[in-house]
């Protein structure tokens, strides 16, 4: 046996000769056969490619476990840029969450899982699309990084501006013209904005043929979003208790739910009652909603609808009432009048801003919406715990419910309508005039490498 040292694990060297010296010509020749029959330093093993690893195209990350805003407009370029231009595209996950197949919207699912399958996976993206605020910084994945924005005050914070302005995003596309003014606002370069407007009516949702007005006896006013300051569901409430009474053929459909949290509905809705009734002691009615002294209400809580149902049940409305202090975009809006719902809705950001092209798109036929006054206030301080993208002096709308309420009358009051010529304009400004500003975004940000 050869000598060892103290620790057992250490053999010498002379130990190690004198172990070799050991063997006779019978074990020295078999050594020499087994080096000489094969190698002893293993073989080497590559293993094959994944499915799609040759594959160029997009990548792209959403929450899409959610029916948000920015789930939506993603939904919609997503489609864009894969059936409409024929790129590749792959769902990926945000680096701080994951996708969960299980938590997919039904009615997305099949979308979603296209998108998300390894049998069609995008192994060399050219870009990286981001479709979540900037704060959610996700760069470094691909050569270049876009993020996909909305913003509904007057102009972002400086630190929005820095992370938009730095090296590693190649771009922000913004969903209307509004928000990538509020982002030159804000002080991001200008030639770091694209304005890449969602198909919204087309595509991801095919738009049903306009509904007929129903000749029924109670005016039915509609509205959606969830619930926070920002929507203004307290003004609307309000300009609608002091419009209307309880002998008035109207009813007031509110279809929400909750913004962030885990609260059941049962608890949201609760909430929502007891805010509503609070806003109906003001009136006098210290008994709401028992008592029936205040025009009716109809509350829908939670996101369990379809996609398609909720565009049938906007263009199911009398008329659809959009009191937000300010939108980026404003998706049920765009639904409502692609159906050709006439609106009630504030002058400001993108709804107003849109409200105006339909007008411009419609001709000389008079307008069957309505647009509420407004005036520039300071967003509330709670606000800055929501976003970083706010600025502590950023502005948005604030107007009289009052006048809202008026409006509402007045649009009550008049014959039941449907608004086909500016159903026509919405479908075609949020349809195929979407495509072209993509196909040019597209070819700017990566020297035509996908086109």
């Amino acid at each position: 046996m050869a000598e060892r040292t103290e620790d057992p694990s250490v053999v010498t060297a002379a130990a190690a000769d004198a172990a070799y010296e050991d063997r006779t010509p019978e074990e020295v020749g078999s050594l020499t056969d087994a080096f000489k029959a094969a190698p002893y330093g293993g073989y080497n093993y590559v293993a094959e490619h994944a499915p799609g690893h040759d594959v160029q195209g997009i990548w792209h990350c959403f929450h899409t476990d959610s029916r948000s805003g920015y789930a939506t407009h993603a939904v919609a370029v997503s489609w864009m840029i894969n059936r409409e231009l024929g790129i590749p595209l792959m769902l990926v996950p945000h680096r701080a969450k994951d996708i969960d197949v299980d938590r997919f919207p039904a009615d997305r699912e099949a979308l979603y899982s296209e998108w998300h399958s390894y049998k069609r996976a995008v192994g060399k993206p050219e870009l990286l699309i981001v479709s979540l605020p900037p704060e959610l910084q996700m760069a470094d994945l691909a050569p270049r990084t876009i993020y996909y924005s909305a913003y509904e005050a007057s102009h972002v914070s400086p630190w929005t501006a820095g992370v938009c302005n730095d090296d590693l995003m190649t771009a922000v596309w913004c969903v209307s013209e509004f928000v990538a003014q509020s982002l030159r606002a804000g002080g991001v370069h200008a030639e770091k904005l694209d304005v890449v407007r969602p198909m919204l009516c087309g595509g991801a949702w095919p738009m049903p043929d306009l509904p007929k007005s129903v000749d029924r006896e109670d005016f039915i006013f509609g509205t959606m979003g969830t619930w926070h300051d920002r929507k203004g569901f307290h003004h609307l409430v309000r300009g609608y208790f002091g419009a209307f009474k309880r002998e008035d053929k109207v009813v007031l459909n509110i279809r929400t739910s909750a913004f962030g949290g885990s609260r059941t509905i049962r608890d949201f809705t609760e909430m929502v009652v007891s805010e509503i009734a609070e806003i109906a002691r003001e009136f006098g009615d210290f008994d709401y909603p028992r008592s029936k002294k205040m025009p009716r209400v109809r509350l829908q809580t939670g996101t369990d609808q379809s996609d398609a149902e909720v565009i049938g049940w906007l263009g199911s409305l009398d008329g659809y009432v959009s009191p937000s202090f300010g939108e980026g975009l404003g998706i049920p809006a765009v639904w409502a009048k692609g159906m050709g719902t006439p609106m009630i809705a504030t002058d400001c950001a993108a709804i107003g801003a849109m409200v105006r092209e339909i007008d411009d798109a419609r001709g000389s036929a008079q307008s069957l919406d309505l647009l509420v006054p407004t005036a520039q206030v300071e967003v509330p301080m709670a606000m800055w715990k929501i976003s970083q993208m706010f600025a502590r002096d950023a502005t948005w709308a604030d107007y009289e419910p009052a006048v809202l309420g008026a409006a509402m009358r007045t649009l009550a009051d008049r014959p039941r309508q449907r608004d086909e010529r500016g159903a026509r304009a919405t479908r075609h400004l949020f349809g195929e005039a979407t495509i072209a500003p993509l196909r040019a975004a597209i070819a700017r940000r990566t020297d035509g490498a996908l086109l």
